[in-house]
């Protein structure tokens, strides 16, 4: 095996230009006890995000103490599973564009093995969340979408009838794109479970998101002129608590 007791591999060991930046800003790191960048840029779809997570595999995959480790690269996918749902979406330049910016910070114990880390994120692009905010044609955050096929016929939501008039999206109606749906979700949830979030937690993930697109309904009556029942209020007022 190529693992280290210190992290990463020996210089020449691999061929890969990121890996070898990646190698040597850590080794950089642990040598002088001092904190290293690594800046991924570029235009929409260079690959700033899967650069990205080659990276984080490397070092977690090289630098992690297997038996007190708790941040394992099944859990550094876990989290990437709900980042693309919660903050990913097609562009008109992209299929697949991260929305948001990223800020992820890792630190070592003195022998180079890994100790732990944080993620913080900005999302600029909070108006696609509403039509106004995005090309036509393009879709809103895919969380929405995946969460109305499969909790949108719970009392979360309003009826089917209501929501199809949305100032944020149009709800999925095709077959093969439900069905699509449904899978991410559970695949949403099944990293919501590896990473160890509770059912109180998830549950309020589901009940913001349903506000959300509730909201787009009260948002379409209101730009179109037309009057918001009492009861749809009362609804997403309940919702809130």
């Amino acid at each position: 095996s190529k693992r280290r007791a210190a992290g990463g591999y020996a210089p020449g060991e691999n061929t890969n230009l990121l890996l070898e930046q990646v190698e040597t800003v850590y080794r950089r790191a642990v040598i002088s006890r001092r904190t290293q960048s690594l800046v991924l840029m570029g235009r929409s779809g260079a690959g700033k995000s899967c650069n990205m997570k080659q990276a984080l595999t490397y070092i977690i995959d090289t630098s992690q103490d297997l038996d007190t480790s708790r941040f394992t690269i099944e859990k550094m996918h876990a989290m990437d599973c709900l980042l693309e749902s919660f903050c990913s979406t097609r562009t008109s330049m992209n299929t697949h564009a991260t929305r948001i910016v990223q800020l992820i910070e890792m630190q070592f114990k003195t022998c180079g093995t890994l100790a732990g880390g944080s993620v913080e994120l900005a999302l600029p692009d909070t108006n696609r969340l509403i039509r106004t905010g995005r090309f036509a044609g393009e879709p809103t955050f895919p969380i929405l979408y995946q969460v109305q096929a499969a909790l949108g016929k719970s009392n979360l939501f309003f009826p089917p009838r209501l929501l199809n008039n949305n100032a944020f999206f149009t709800p999925l109606k095709e077959e093969r794109e439900v069905s699509t749906a449904l899978e991410d979700w559970g695949r949403v949830c099944g990293a919501m479970e590896l990473l160890n979030f509770g059912e109180e937690e998830q549950d309020a993930f589901w009940i913001i998101l349903a506000v959300i697109t509730n909201l787009g309904y009260v948002t379409h009556c209101l730009e179109n002129g037309e009057t918001v029942d009492t009861l749809s209020i009362e609804k997403i007022a309940k919702l809130l608590g």
